[in-house]
This record gives structure tokens, C-alpha cells and sequence, in this order.
């Protein structure tokens, strides 16, 4: 089993889109996992059918009982999140839903049983089957929830899970990642046995990669690299080229920038399904060198 994920650091660098062309070209001996839980995109191009929906439940969430409190106000003080607040008028406390972190500290002060604890409900997530035959894993997050993270390590897991029950062990688990450097994209990439970053051919695009292969060489994850959108900016292209090799970071190959990227997701199609023969050869030749080094 080998994982690879792809990263780029910023949205928009053509990520999804190239490890979904890259999920294709494998074919069935593969699964697919989208990490980005806060803007899980993946499955408008690759599902045919949820298989399997479950509630993501994390942490918890508290509230007051009118029945049981007495207007103390000791958990008022407790709260480091200025969550609890006593109505002037009426004297009735309440817990702000959207400033309670779930830390517990009013339920441990409360002497009368009046702070409800309940299970917090986070998000949902999916395995579903898809347009190729394979099967893909990926979850949403409700805005504002603060456990991005551990939703990537549970939809990785249950990819993980998958795999082992369904595909021979040589066969590929492909990640998207999500975007930043942050904990989801920690919790997408610990582990796994390669990174494919995306470096898209401008000034921020190439900023973020950097920021991504250094969160690699943290983890001890070995690299590769894909240039996408290429020619936009020689300088920049150059400057790309020498980092990579001062760096000793193997390229797999360069994507130059064509409007037909656009025209073609619009269409719904994988990029690597493109009838343009220059993008379609670029691409596998891209994807044939990632496999020969994942091999080596």
C-alpha cells in the first residue's frame, strides 16, 4: 500500500484536479480521499453514489438548565471564553453556542446540576462509490467548528480501512489535501509514504509550496514536485527550477498555463480525459514518472 498526497498550500494551484486525473489513471487499484473538510470539492467530479453517511460527533457542547440553576454566576467567572452570560433583567444565564469551547470548566464549578453536557455534532462524513469504479472517502465539516483535524485523521482511517479489505496491497491510496499548513493538513499528509506538491508558477503559489515542503521535511515525508501553470512568469519559473534543485527536489514534470484547464472542468471532466493530446501526453508523462519513483 502506498499513500500519496497531494498538497500545493494555497486553493486555486490545481490540486484537486491533478490528483483526481492521477486517481483516474491508476484506475481500480486505487482509492481516493479528500481531506478538505472544510471545502470538500471532490466528489461534484468523481461520485456516482453515497454508500455509507455518518454523523462526525467531537468534543462537547454545554448548556444551563432553568430548572436546576439558581443564577450563581460561578460558572460566569470560570468561563475563560466569555461563552456565559446573565441576562441584566431577567438574571437567566445562557451559554453562547458560538463562543463555548467545550472545556468544561462550568460544569466542574457547578454546585446544582445545572450545566447539560451534550455530545457536539461536527460535521458528516461519506463513503461513496464512483464514476470509475472505485471508491472514495471524504467528509464536511459544519462552518465554525474547530475539529478540522480530527475529521482528516477519521476519513483517512476509514480509507485506510477500505483499502485493506478491498484492494491488492500494492495498489495506491491518493490524498487531496486541504490547503494551508495548518492541522488539517498535518493530520492529511503524517504518514503518508509521499508528497506530490502542487507549485503553482506565481509568486504566491511558490510561496505557500515552499511552506508546505517544509512542513515535509519536518515530518521526514519524501517530496516530489509538478510545476502547474509554468510560463506565466519566466522569472519566477527559473526561480522555481533552481530551488528545486538546491533543494534536491525531484520534478516530475511542468504543466504550462492554458485556458483549456477551465474549459475543461467546466465540461466535467477529468483533466487527464482532455482532447487536447499536449495536455492529456503531459499528464500522463507526469503521473508515469511518479509511479516510477514511488517504485524505485
Amino acid at each position: 500500500m502506498i499513500q500519496i498526497a497531494f498538497a500545493s498550500g494555497k486553493g486555486g494551484a490545481g490540486k484537486t484536479s491533478i490528483s483526481l486525473s492521477f486517481h483516474k489513471y491508476i484506475g481500480e487499484n486505487s482509492i481516493m480521499i479528500d481531506t478538505d473538510v472544510d471545502a470538500a470539492d471532490a466528489f461534484l467530479l468523481l461520485e456516482s453514489q453515497i454508500l455509507e453517511a455518518k454523523p462526525f460527533i467531537s468534543g462537547w457542547k454545554y448548556k444551563i438548565s432553568e430548572k436546576n440553576c439558581v443564577s450563581c454566576g460561578r460558572c460566569i467567572s470560570s468561563c475563560s471564553f466569555g461563552a456565559i452570560k446573565r441576562d441584566i433583567n431577567s438574571r437567566k444565564i445562557t451559554i453562547n453556542p458560538l463562543f463555548c469551547e467545550g472545556c468544561g470548566a462550568c460544569e466542574d464549578v457547578c454546585s446544582f446540576d445545572a450545566i447539560i453536557k451534550e455530545e457536539n455534532y461536527c460535521g458528516d462524513y461519506f463513503i461513496s462509490s464512483t464514476k470509475i469504479n472505485t471508491t472514495m472517502v471524504y467528509a464536511k465539516l459544519i462552518p465554525g467548528e474547530d475539529n478540522s483535524g480530527k475529521l482528516v485523521h477519521l476519513v483517512r482511517k476509514k480509507g485506510v480501512e477500505i483499502f485493506k479489505k478491498s484492494i491488492q496491497q500494492d495498489g495506491y491510496i491518493v490524498i487531496d489535501s486541504p490547503p494551508g499548513i495548518g492541522c488539517p493538513l498535518m493530520a492529511a499528509i503524517s504518514g503518508v509514504n509521499y508528497l506530490a506538491v502542487i507549485i503553482e508558477a506565481t509568486e504566491s503559489g511558490f510561496h505557500d509550496a515552499k511552506r508546505v515542503i517544509e512542513v515535509a521535511k519536518q515530518l521526514k515525508i519524501p517530496v516530489v514536485s509538478i510545476i502547474n501553470k509554468a510560463g506565466l512568469s519566466s522569472e519566477i519559473d527559473n526561480q522555481i527550477l533552481l530551488y528545486l534543485k538546491e533543494f534536491d527536489i525531484s520534478l516530475m514534470g511542468i504543466i504550462p498555463f492554458n485556458n483549456e484547464f477551465n474549459n475543461i472542468l467546466n465540461r466535467e471532466m477529468f483533466w487527464i480525459d482532455s482532447d487536447n493530446i499536449e495536455i492529456k501526453n503531459s499528464l500522463i508523462s507526469i503521473f508515469d514518472n511518479i509511479i516510477n519513483y514511488v517504485k524505485k
